[in-house]
């Protein structure tokens, strides 16, 4: 018999599908109707619930069928993702890297049972803050550990995949009592890893240039309205001075180089990938067809 898990029936995955509404519930996670669910989001290939997990709050991360697939070869695929997942978040985690405890795998449903990572606050979150912001002190510390994560897991041989503010939670440390919140001081706080459904094993410079690519422009693209760049809303006269704190004070260029000097810190082969980082900038993620 598979372990027993209570759940509130929340949906708090990615993008929409319209099969997600069709998938199954495992049995072992069914204690509402799905119909009781309160819907965030309608994922393309996944759903995510919070609830326990034999007395301790947990994340269960479910893959559904893909309609479209044959039944044998949809199952094959997930069952072979699932597993892939489950190995790298555990490598990941034997490494050093900090990202949830794997608390369970349920294969017959496709479900991850995971460690729930504090109030699931995202360093996207943290950076959009915007009443109060959040102090530039505490952003740096932040900065300071993703690079210190993703020198971890480079080092180790590595690649994440899907490297994007998203998929970076803020877990306070030993010493913090309530939960962070967006707009909190800098306090013991740990950025942990989530979400290795993309992650791969390999130790060429062209795929971690490419996993800090990903991340750069998740900053820039997500957090542009951080650099104060709103050379549209006004009319007429000159634009003020960038204020010296809040969301226009995160500049996605001054966040992410604050991310590279710490990755230069922590990761032991680090030239080799910034020097590839340089071409993959200039082409995009695209790989090179050459060599």
């Amino acid at each position: 018999m598979w372990p027993r898990a209570r759940r509130r029936c929340v949906l708090v995955g990615g993008r929409g599908s319209a099969s997600a509404a069709a998938a199954p519930i495992p049995s072992n996670l069914a204690s509402h109707s799905l119909s009781s669910c309160l819907s965030l989001f309608r994922p393309t290939f996944q759903r995510v619930y919070e609830g326990t997990f034999l007395g301790r709050p947990a994340i269960f991360k479910q893959r559904f069928p893909k309609r479209y697939r044959h039944p044998a070869l949809n199952a094959r695929l997930t069952s072979a993702r699932v597993k892939a997942e489950a190995r790298a978040l555990a490598r990941a985690r034997r490494l050093g890297v900090p990202a949830p405890a794997l608390l369970f795998v349920d294969v017959r449903s496709s479900t991850l049972y995971l460690e729930k990572v504090g109030s699931g606050l995202t360093l996207k979150d943290v950076l959009r803050a915007a009443d109060p912001p959040a102090p530039p002190a505490r952003v740096d510390a932040l900065m300071e550990g993703v690079g210190r994560a993703v020198a971890a897991l480079h080092d180790g041989g590595m690649v994440h995949g899907d490297l994007t503010t998203s998929n970076l939670l803020i877990r306070e440390g030993p010493a913090g009592g309530s939960p962070p919140s967006a707009s909190s001081p800098a306090s013991e706080e740990e950025v942990v890893v989530i979400d290795f459904g993309l992650a791969t094993n390999t130790v060429a410079p062209e795929d971690r240039a490419v996993d800090l690519f990903v991340l750069e422009r998740a900053l820039t693209a997500a957090h542009s309205t951080a650099a104060g760049g709103g050379s549209g809303q006004g009319g007429g006269g000159s634009s003020p001075p960038p204020p010296k704190h809040g969301p226009a004070a995160h500049c996605p260029d001054a966040l992410f180089a604050s991310v590279l000097a710490s990755y230069r810190r922590h990761c032991a082969g680090w030239r080799p990938t910034l020097s590839k980082f340089a071409e993959v900038r200039l082409r995009g993620r695209k790989r090179s067809m050459v060599g």
